[in-house]
């Protein structure tokens, strides 16, 4: 007897949050020719990259980094005196100047596609933009725009005053919808 057909299922739980598991189910099949066993191999990984990439997708959908991919993965600043928001590598050897603020409201270790969303994200919603999200693959700080001015601080600022809150430039703003992302 010979067989003509294979069908491979996989699946596989990952816990998430407070008490969430994403349990994906995959089944693939494929005629095949002559060889079973390379077949089944092959078609088991496809079935398993397929399981882990839906897990991966289901942890970053839900405010967790991805546990599976080997991406790159990206941290988010920002820096409400420059109306920035900045997606960095997620490297430890990062010096930031003093106006930023690691975002604590989006983990750091996210794939590119999303913390670009979350960064989007978190102009638009948390800080009530306007805000440019912007790349800085280097994290070299001194390509950004420098810092506004204080209109109520004298050319050159108060020295002592390390600790000043943030301002907005211009008092309330309306966030402004029709640019929230610009490349770097």
């Amino acid at each position: 007897m010979r067989i003509k057909e294979l069908t491979i299922s996989y699946a596989e739980t990952r816990s998430y949050g407070d008490h969430h598991n994403v349990s994906p189910r995959v089944t693939l099949t494929a005629d095949i020719d002559n060889d079973t066993g390379e077949a089944a191999v092959l078609l088991t990984q496809k079935a398993i990259e397929q399981v882990r990439e839906i897990i991966d997708d289901t942890l970053e959908a839900n405010n967790e980094p991805a546990y599976y991919s080997t991406d790159p993965r990206y941290q988010v600043m920002y820096s409400p005196r420059r109306h920035l928001v900045i997606l960095l590598p997620n490297t430890l050897d990062i010096d930031p100047p003093k106006d930023f603020t690691i975002s604590y409201s989006v983990p750091r270790g996210f794939r590119y596609e999303a913390a670009i969303t979350a960064a989007q994200h978190l102009a638009y919603f948390q800080l009530h933009g306007p805000y440019t999200v912007r790349e800085l693959p280097d994290a070299d700080f001194s390509k950004l725009p420098p810092l506004p001015q204080d209109p109520a601080q004298p050319a050159g600022g108060d020295e002592d005053d390390e600790d000043d809150e943030p301002y907005f430039v211009g008092g309330d703003i309306e966030p402004d919808f029709s640019v929230i992302a610009i490349p770097a």
